[in-house]
C-alpha cells in the first residue's frame, strides 16, 4: 500500500489538491506501521546487548530527536547531572527507547509553554534519572494503571509505551515509578 501511494503521489505536483488525500493515507500508513512495530516489540522483546553507558549521553541522544518538537511547543528543556554519576551497564538502544517514551509523553502532556527537566544523580548503588514535566498531570486513579499494557489516555495511543519502558528497565535490574499531581505535572523516575 505504501509503495502504491508513493507512486500515485509522484503523479501529482506538490500544490495539486488531489495530492492531499494521498498525504493523509501516507500518514495513516506510517501510524499503522508504528502501532504494529510497537506490538511486535511488546510481544517479542529482543535480548539486551549491554555495555557501559553514561545516562546523560542517552538523554542527549533523545534530546536531539525531540528538540524540534520542544521548540515548536515552546517547551524549555533543562538537564542537571551530578558530578559523581557513574556509568550504567545497559543496552543503549533499549534505554533510549525508555527515555524517548517518557520524554514524548511529557511533551504531549505539557502541550505548550512548559518545562521538561531531567535530573541524573548517583544514589549509593543506583543511578536515578528523573523526568519532571509541568504538564497536565495524571488523575490519581489512573496512576496505578499507566504501566498496564494497552492502557492509554490518548486518542491515538496504543498504551504500550510505558509498559514496554517498565519491562525494559526491569530487564536491566532497575525500576521505574511515577509521581503526579493533576494540573501541575508528573515525575517519572528510572532507577538503574
Amino acid at each position: 500500500m505504501k509503495m502504491i501511494v508513493q507512486l500515485l503521489e509522484s503523479d501529482f505536483s506538490e500544490d495539486d489538491s488531489h495530492r492531499e488525500p494521498l498525504d493523509i493515507i501516507q500518514r495513516e500508513i506510517d501510524r499503522l506501521e508504528s502501532i504494529i512495530g510497537n506490538l511486535l516489540d511488546f510481544a517479542r522483546p529482543s535480548k539486551p546487548k549491554t555495555v557501559d553507558v553514561a545516562p546523560a549521553d542517552v538523554v542527549d541522544d533523545c534530546y536531539k530527536l525531540i528538540k524540534n518538537q520542544l521548540n515548536k511547543q515552546h517547551i524549555v528543556f533543562e538537564r542537571n547531572i551530578a558530578d559523581d554519576c557513574p556509568l550504567v551497564t545497559v543496552d543503549p538502544d533499549q534505554l533510549k527507547q525508555v527515555f524517548l517514551n517518557i520524554m514524548t509523553n511529557a511533551i504531549q502532556a505539557i502541550g505548550k509553554d512548559g518545562k521538561l527537566t531531567v535530573n541524573i544523580e548517583h544514589l549509593e548503588e543506583r543511578v536515578k534519572i528523573a523526568f519532571d514535566d509541568t504538564g497536565c498531570g495524571i488523575p490519581h486513579e489512573k496512576v496505578r494503571e499507566i504501566f498496564n499494557p494497552f492502557m492509554t489516555t490518548k486518542e491515538d495511543g496504543t498504551g504500550l509505551g510505558l509498559s514496554m519502558a517498565q519491562r525494559i528497565v526491569e530487564e536491566h535490574g532497575g525500576s521505574i515509578e511515577v509521581q503526579s499531581t493533576l494540573g501541575e505535572g508528573s515525575s517519572f523516575i528510572v532507577y538503574l
